[in-house]
């Protein structure tokens, strides 16, 4: 027996789960914006082991026995989501698959969506049909699904005022596909994996200009484990003539290509500071007379491959650098970031040692250490660790309040445990981290990963300590296309949220009220501690977010 249900876009389906509570409905209503994309799942829960299928062509199960499920869609796309393993053990809904056919035991979702346009006005009615055959029978219609969108006379603009960013592995996307670090194949799924931030508002491309600058994230502690972490620059340098000659268009290939894609307010420069060090394992300076251990190579002129050990030569390098950005135009839009330093005094001796080299250049720091915060007036944009805001809210406040022209984010990583965006996370966890942001007066969100990969991961996405989820917010996918998730679809309804309250700001609409409603913890020096509950980040009350900001913004 197959029984189904729709479902609103915050549900995430857990394999062999089918609660009492949810069954029975064949009708939703869905409010969106113009040019926006409303979505709805569909759940299915079988007896016996069945196959699913969003196409037209037949399917034939090598376990003959399996029937067939089909799903006709009158607008829109319908796409299977894929179950992953987590790290408790169970299977949960994340990847939304290219493939249109998959075999399931006994429960499957598909991720519905429908563009709603520009210029659309009134409503969009979508109808899903649900057949069902086995072999050479032929299909029975077993029910049907109406999907009515309600479309607000607000047309959602292209450009989201959220700050976000993933910061971005190129390495890991050629690891992943297996083409060759930075060669035309790499770019042409550069391309597509860009494409993909372009629609979810990202604001930064990651350019990483030295060699392993977070130490492969120790990936060489963890073997047998299969997970290769290491990121390599984007500059090419030979010597010649006993001069070093910088190769930038590589990197400004990629810094175009995401460009192209409308991700083109910041350019984000790792491995220059904050230079992650396990000198037990190797990972050590290798000029003994910098106090930052950048790993620099270039093809000697004896064809040799060497790291630069004076410092002088990389200070060259870094104001290079500089130099290039100023030239084209670009050095405003660069950030040089560093990723949680934990040494106030090695990271000042850094910092100095940098700006000596490249004035001009500018600092974003990760904060994992509230001491960070009022150290160093030298930081630019300010983007620290939930508990660290936390602990020191009221110095961001200030610092915010004066500092008109710098920007303020907060990030999540591997925790805190909530709210946070792993496959086990609540979806209405990363509409929080909307609702916060705009709480907290910031400007938007960061996390160290859209795509980081270990060695299998559409098949087995765990490694080391990460939650499952934790490493990535797409999928490299045998076609050689980044596949979506559902939480990627979470985080772009939180942007377009985060727009909402910003609109809804400039009208004068009662707009704190309702963000009071739907965080009930106000006090943010209580995120500190994670004494906050997890059922406070995960709020009933926001899954109603987007229609009641809509409603403020638009009069009806």
């Amino acid at each position: 027996m197959i029984r189904f249900t729709v479902l609103n876009e915050f549900y995430k389906s857990i394999e062999g789960e089918f609660p009492k509570e949810i069954s029975g409905t064949d009708n939703i209503h869905l409010y969106a914006a113009k040019g926006t994309t409303a979505v709805f799942q569909l759940l299915f829960s079988s007896d016996e082991p069945f196959c699913l299928t969003t196409g037209s062509r037949a399917y034939f199960s090598q376990e003959l026995q399996r029937p067939t499920v089909r799903i006709k869609p009158s607008c829109g796309t319908a796409k299977i989501e894929k179950y992953h393993t987590i790290n408790d053990g169970r299977r949960v809904a994340d990847a939304i698959l290219d493939a249109d056919t998959a075999e399931f035991e006994s429960t499957a979702a598909v991720f519905c969506t429908v563009d709603v346009p520009p210029d659309a006005t009134g409503s969009i009615s979508c109808r899903v049909d649900i057949f069902m055959s086995h072999l050479f029978s032929p299909e029975t219609a077993i029910g049907t699904v109406n999907a009515e969108i309600t479309v607000y006379d607000f047309r959602m603009p292209e450009k989201l005022r959220f700050y976000l960013d993933l910061w971005q592995h190129h390495t890991a996307i050629a690891r992943a596909h297996g083409v060759p670090l930075w060669s035309d194949e790499h770019f042409m799924l550069i391309d597509r994996y860009a494409e993909t931030l372009g629609k979810l508002g990202q604001k930064c491309v990651s350019i990483v200009v030295s060699d392993v600058p977070w130490a492969g994230q120790g990936c060489f502690a963890r073997l047998p484990e299969r997970a290769n972490l290491y990121e390599y620059s984007m500059v090419p340098i030979k010597k010649c003539g006993g001069r070093f000659i910088y190769d930038f268009a590589p990197m400004q290939r990629c810094i175009d290509i995401y460009a192209r894609h409308g991700v083109d307010t910041e350019i984000t420069l790792f491995g220059l500071i904050g230079i992650w060090q396990r000198p037990e394992h190797g990972f050590v300076p290798q000029a003994e007379d910098r106090p930052d251990s950048l790993h620099v190579r270039y093809l000697d002129e004896d064809g040799a491959f060497r790291y630069m050990d004076k410092g002088e030569d990389i200070d060259a390098y870094i104001s290079a650098l500089e130099r290039y950005f100023r030239e084209t135009g670009q050095l405003d839009k660069v950030r040089v970031c560093a990723d949680e330093p934990s040494d106030a005094d090695a990271f000042a001796a850094s910092l100095a040692r940098l700006h000596a080299a490249a004035p001009g250049f500018k600092l974003k720091c990760a904060i994992c250490h509230s001491e960070f915060i009022g150290k160093f007036c030298e930081i630019q944009d300010y983007v620290p660790y939930l508990t660290c805001l936390a602990t020191e809210y009221d110095t961001i406040s200030r610092y915010r309040d004066k500092m008109k022209d710098h920007r303020f984010l907060w990030y999540v990583c591997c925790g805190p445990q909530y709210p946070n965006t792993f496959i086990k996370s609540p979806l209405l966890q990363t509409i929080f981290i909307a609702a916060f942001t705009a709480f907290a007066g910031l400007d938007g969100f960061l996390r160290w990963n859209y795509c980081v990969y270990n060695e299998d991961p559409l098949m087995d996405i765990r490694y080391m300590m990460f939650d499952a989820g934790d490493l990535n917010f797409v999928y490299p996918s045998p076609s050689g296309k980044p596949l979506l998730t559902i939480r990627w679809y979470a985080l772009k309804r939180a942007a377009e949220i985060f727009e909402l309250i910003s609109v809804a700001r400039e009208r004068r609409a009662d707009v704190q009220s309702l963000l009071e409603s739907v965080i009930p913890v106000t006090d943010i020096n209580k995120y500190a501690d994670g004494s906050v509950s997890e059922e406070y980040v995960t709020s009933k009350s926001l899954e109603n977010l987007y229609k009641e900001l809509l409603d403020l913004v638009v009069e009806r």
